[in-house]
């Protein structure tokens, strides 16, 4: 389909390649079912602390309300993953020998 190949193709791919490379992609900690309110509160002291973590829970599809418990996943960097384990085997929603998802 030549017609609509753009003639900054090879240079916006090159871009997309070099963006991709400054951004790894996070590490998901999976905590199993959890009541998301419970482990926002973890993810917001991490926050704090200035980790970078974003909270995946099933209310994020519109499923549930925060009321119940969710299937709840944690992205967070590479780098930071063993400090945000640490936060969440101590708050107990964290086998200390869990493998990531």
């Amino acid at each position: 389909m030549g017609l609509f190949k753009h003639e900054d193709e090879a240079a916006r791919a090159a871009a997309a390649e070099t963006e991709l490379a400054a951004h790894p992609e996070p590490v998901t900690i999976d905590l199993g079912v959890q009541q998301a309110m419970d482990v926002q509160l973890v993810v917001s002291a991490l926050i704090d602390e200035g980790l970078t973590l974003h909270l995946l829970d099933a209310g994020d599809l519109g499923d549930t309300t925060p009321l119940y418990p969710a299937q709840c996943k944690v992205l967070v960097k590479a780098e930071e993953a063993d400090r945000a384990r640490e936060a969440f085997v101590e708050a107990g929603f964290l086998d200390a020998g869990a493998p990531d998802a």
